[in-house]
Order: C-alpha cells, then structure tokens, then sequence
C-alpha cells in the first residue's frame, strides 16, 4: 500500500515589502488621504515641486508618495514612498519639505502622469523606483485626457498658491 503524501501547509504569512505592496494593486484600493504641494525656491530661482498623495489604512495609518517634479516639469524623481507609515512620519515629511495642503487631487495626478510622460519621451525618468510609486494614484493608467494638469502654469512660472498660502483650483468650488 502506497504512502500519500500530504503538503505541509506554511504558518508564515505572506509578507509585503514597500515595492511589493505598491506593485500589488493595494495601495490603490485605500481611500484617498489629504494631498500636499510644495514649492521649493532652487538655486537658480527656479521653482522644485514636491506633491504627497496620500491614502488612509483602516488602522489610521497612511501610504503615501512624494514625486519631486523639476521646474521645467522635464524630470520627475521618487523623493520617498512607503506604507502603514503613523501620521507621526507624515507629520515629519510635511513640515521638514514645508508642504501645503492642496486640495485638487486630480489636477495633481494629471500633473504628475504628464511629467511622467513628458520625461519618458526625454529620458528623464531613469528612477526605477517611479513605476511603483505611481501605484499610488488611483486605478487609471493615466490614458486620460490632462484637462487638469498644471504644467503650463508651472513652465510659465506661476504658483500653485495665491498670496495667502491657499491652493489655487483649477475650476472655482471643484475639489476631489
């Protein structure tokens, strides 16, 4: 009489690393956080952008990106990306970079996808860390049309921000 054999079945459970997570598909699944943009004076007088897309963990803790966005808008970096991070951590980034709330998260996405391709066709996307933090935004390839996107103001040198610090949206009482 032949023995059967039985697999064993692993008690480790699976575990994600930040790339693996992001690549996953479930970061796209979190509810949408706060956004934040800032706008750093370089040493040329030209303007580096830093936008955070954030996303709420059930546990109340957040996954975020920050893509740093030169002034031509010719170049895009990962500046970090991570998950299940306490606001603590968020709290951190947020003051050391001086970003400001901005509440138009489309006009941020759009932003940041056609910079991304902006970049590609220049070969200015050499960051091999990109690809995973763009996981963040939500669940479209960024096929769509760019309505929203801020290059032209930003190549054009305009902020984002009026006098007052508040964020400018695109379309007057639109917010995402």
């Amino acid at each position: 009489m032949a023995k059967s054999r039985k697999k064993k079945k692993s008690n480790a459970a699976l575990t994600y690393n930040v790339r693996n997570y992001f690549d996953s598909g479930r970061v796209v699944k979190l509810p949408l956080g706060p956004t934040y943009l800032a706008e750093i004076p370089a040493e040329d007088g030209q303007l580096i952008r830093l936008i955070t897309i954030t996303r709420e963990h059930i546990n109340g803790n957040k996954a975020y990106a920050t893509f740093v966005i030169d002034a031509s808008c010719s170049c895009i970096d990962t500046g970090y990306y991570d998950y299940n991070v306490a606001d603590e951590i968020i709290d951190v980034v947020i003051k050391e970079y001086g970003l400001q709330v901005y509440d138009d998260y489309l006009a941020l996405r759009d932003t940041i996808y056609a910079v991304y391709t902006n970049a590609k066709q220049l070969g200015n996307a050499k960051d091999p860390q990109l690809p995973f933090a763009l996981k963040i935004l939500e669940g479209d390839s960024g096929d769509a049309p760019k309505k929203r996107s801020l290059i032209k103001d930003w190549t054009s040198g305009k902020s984002a921000f009026d006098k007052r610090g508040e964020s400018l949206n695109r379309e007057k009482g639109k917010t995402s």
